[in-house]
């Protein structure tokens, strides 16, 4: 399962052992999402839902749902600010992004470029 954490609307991806047919679906806690295929995988979107943990299942062929472990649902990300408006195309320069629901984990990429540090303040 990956995320196991995110807001609503994020894509949760459930790799499947097995068929995945038109009637598959996703349940986190109790409400049940429509599922789609995706190679060996089912692919939900996270609905509106209480933030904490949630149970999550996978009904792949529509049919008995199977535990696929928990989603823990967060706040979503909101960006205030972006500074600065650009950046150097080698590099070496500081963004500071400002907003709320940021957590631990989260980088910034410039293109396809990682950042190489991140602090959270």
């Amino acid at each position: 399962v990956h995320p196991r954490r995110g807001s609503t609307g994020v894509d949760v991806v459930i790799t499947v052992k097995g068929s995945v047919n038109a009637h598959a679906t996703c349940t986190f806690g109790s409400v049940v999402v429509a599922a789609s295929a995706r190679g060996n995988a089912l692919v939900c979107s996270a609905p509106a839902l209480p933030l904490g943990s949630h149970a999550l299942q996978a009904a792949p062929d529509g049919g008995i749902n199977v535990a696929a472990g928990h989603f823990t649902a967060t706040e979503p990300i909101v960006v205030a600010t972006l500074k600065p408006g650009f950046v150097y195309e080698d590099g070496g320069g500081v963004i500071s992004v400002e907003g709320k629901g940021f957590g631990r984990g989260l980088f910034c990429r410039v293109g396809e470029m990682d950042s190489k540090k991140t602090t959270h303040v």
